[in-house]
């Protein structure tokens, strides 16, 4: 029977043929299971949980992508990807044993509204749904809680990543050379995040809060290391891979690997083509704060600029901004909104006030709900002075917020859409975002969709030309025929041939009703082909022939009486006279 490991505690659970969800024997968890249909995917599954236990997690990724490949309707290879990327580990709760999920790879964007996660649910069954939407929901709260303690810690300037001990617990070499960088960088007057000093009054505390908070503001990383081993240390390597995806959307970020001791060929792959400092060399130190400071003060006007901007600097401001932040966690938006104004009178540039104003107007708690609005943020007047005062990591966010809900409400168009114009307003957003995510592949499905609309009413078009058609469908045919002539101008035509076909049965049906005399009806029936010279005729021909029976009528009635009373006369003498 095909074994896989247990999400939660890693323990090898058999896999019960036909379930896709289930109760784990070793820690009681309900899980959901794979669909395991052959020998590669289930190598595939053991590598991809082995390196998610290990935390090595773009490792995890890899393999859940390749699953994805092999089977693209495997919805646990799509959850898999989902808690790889967010660095989701099971810890035992000791008090309740309960499997607790831990992050170690926050994210800005919501775990609710993660593309992976989406399709999970799209692939799976209902008891599987169910699994997934009761986790996703319990890390949607864990990532809340990590971005609002860290939306509270200051900016670094520097991020130091390395080893701290080592398999025997003793402490590594790199420790003691990072943390001569650290004296030298906060001698310098930069603000530097070194574990060993930065967390040390953090003792009992999740460190994700504080690490993410350093990597996003962080301008520059150093990678020190002694050994290619401790290069790749799990956790090593889990800052410096995240810091890299930083640099993708900022170019403004620089990582330097320091090495010693230790072949420079050596230096994992992913950071072998970026400029190193080999810290065995005379004047080593010199040579790294000389590339810091390229990137840093190159800024440094700048930050000072947004420091003023931001008020914290301002010992008045900053008691109030962190009011504010805890008037949003607790819902008491009334009194958030009061207190941004008063910020606002003292500091009127304070691009992080506008940014509470505008969570507050529309009752959020956090930033990163903002992408899950349905109203584009382009249209608040809080966010366009958020981005006219903001700069660096805040200016980046909100643009990156703006960017994931035009996505997410353009899928939610595209699922909904039940017309041709949803589906091209769906298009046409995901037109404006540049490549982002799948974005060009769920365009070219809208596109897809429409084409398909298109031919099904080319199609009606055929088949009520063949068929007896009346003039109502002829003019539902027009109108959607004319929704569709803005993105195809050839339908111009088709809506017009389609109006002509439906004025053709109304005038025919119009004549019929004039045939049959019935003037009246006929001539509401004309009445209804607006614009036409020759239902106004026919129209002015009823009117006529409508007036002609009616007189032929009184004259008809006229004789009658006439003749009647002729005859009840004569009668009437004929009696007299007897």
């Amino acid at each position: 029977m095909t074994t896989i490991k247990c999400k939660m505690c890693g323990g090898m659970v058999e896999l019960p043929e036909g379930a896709t969800v289930g109760e784990c024997p070793y820690c009681g968890s309900l899980t959901t299971f794979p669909k395991i249909d052959t020998e590669r995917v289930e190598q595939l599954y053991a590598r991809a949980e082995h390196f998610r236990h290990a935390g090595d997690f773009d490792k995890a990724v890899a393999a859940y992508e390749a699953i994805v490949r092999e089977n693209p309707d495997d919805a646990e290879a799509y959850w898999g990807l989902v808690i790889s990327r967010f660095g989701i580990e099971y810890v035992e709760d000791p008090a309740t044993h309960e499997r607790i999920p831990t992050c170690h790879r926050v994210q800005y964007d919501s775990i609710l509204s993660d593309v992976d996660y989406l399709a999970a649910l799209d692939k799976a069954s209902g008891a599987e749904r169910d699994v997934y939407e009761a986790e996703a929901k319990r890390i949607a709260k864990i990532q809340r809680d990590i971005l609002a303690i860290s939306s509270q810690e200051k900016p670094f300037d520097v991020f130091i990543c390395y080893k701290e001990t080592t398999d025997g617990g003793t402490r590594t070499k790199d420790s003691a050379i990072a943390q001569d960088i650290y004296y030298q960088l906060t001698n310098e007057g930069y603000k530097v995040f070194f574990s060993r000093i930065t967390l040390e009054d953090k003792l009992g505390q999740q460190y994700e809060p504080y690490i993410f908070a350093a990597l996003n503001s962080a301008k520059v990383m150093l990678v020190v290391g002694t050994k290619k081993e401790y290069f790749n240390a799990v956790w090593v390597r889990n800052e410096w891979s995240r810091f890299l995806q930083l640099m993708k959307s900022d170019r403004s970020r620089l990582l330097i690997p320091c090495y010693k001791d230790m072949d420079a060929y050596d230096i994992p792959d992913e950071l072998s083509m970026l400029q190193s400092q080999d810290m065995s060399k005379i004047g080593c130190m010199q040579d790294l704060l000389r590339g810091i400071k390229k990137v840093i003060d190159g800024g440094k006007q700048q930050r000072q600029v947004n420091g003023a901007v931001s008020g914290f600097g301002d010992s008045t401001v900053e008691p109030l901004m962190k009011r504010i932040a805890l008037f949003l966690e607790t819902g008491d938006f009334n009194q958030a909104k009061e207190y941004c104004n008063r910020v606002l009178d003292k500091a009127p540039e304070n691009s992080e006030a506008y940014l509470y104003q505008l969570l507050a107007e529309n009752k959020l708690k956090t930033e990163v709900e903002l992408c899950l609005l349905d109203t584009d943020l382009e249209s608040f007047r809080n966010y366009h002075l958020v981005m006219k005062f903001a700069a660096g990591p805040l200016k980046e966010r909100m643009q990156a917020y703006l960017k994931r809900q035009r996505y997410l409400n353009s899928v939610k168009r595209m699922e909904s859409a039940t017309e041709l114009s949803d589906y091209l307003e769906a298009a046409e957003g995901f037109g404006r975002l540049d490549g982002y995510k799948d974005s060009a592949e769920l365009k070219l499905k809208c596109e897809q969709s429409v084409e398909a609309i298109k031919q099904r009413y080319i199609d009606d078009y055929r088949r009520m030309a063949k068929d007896t058609a009346t003039a109502g469908e002829w003019e539902a045919l027009a109108s959607e025929f004319r929704k569709m002539q803005n993105a195809f101008p050839e339908m111009e035509d088709m809506a017009r041939r389609c109006y002509k076909s439906a004025l053709r049965i109304q005038y025919i049906n119009a004549l019929k009703l004039k045939r049959q005399g019935r003037y009246e009806a006929a001539i509401k029936a004309f009445s209804d082909i607006k614009g036409s010279v020759i239902a106004e005729e026919q129209i002015q021909d009823c009117i006529k022939k409508k007036e002609f029976r009616k007189k032929l009528f009184l004259y008809i009635f006229s004789c009658v009486y006439i003749v009647g009373f002729l005859w009840v006369m004569s009668l009437w003498l004929k009696i007299m006279l007897k």
